[in-house]
């Protein structure tokens, strides 16, 4: 619910809607999963899953490098090895 009144947001309401591929909107917890988005820890064990299909007829050391993702406490340090061992392409796809 918003206040037609409120002069600041009817000009912001009416921003948007001129561009909207100008606006990014980043709203805080509880609002992504609702929204039908995957959970940080649900996209990382997604794009571990990912990574070990893409990779498992390239690299022998798949299974080791795939538990030692799985094992990781940080959730930001996954996403890290995983965009570096990912090739880019395949990253991004993942991502989209």
């Amino acid at each position: 619910m918003y206040d037609a009144k409120d002069e600041h947001l009817m000009r912001l309401i009416k921003k948007i809607k001129e561009n909207p591929q100008s606006f990014i909107f980043i709203v805080g917890a509880g609002m992504s999963q609702p929204s039908g988005l995957p959970s940080w820890k649900d996209l990382a064990e997604g794009m571990i899953n990912y990574y070990e299909r893409v990779m498992q007829n390239v690299d022998e050391s798949t299974k080791i490098k795939v538990e030692q993702l799985r094992n990781l406490d940080n959730l930001r340090d996954v996403f890290l090895k995983l965009k570096h061992s990912l090739i880019a392409n395949n990253y991004n796809k993942y991502i989209k």
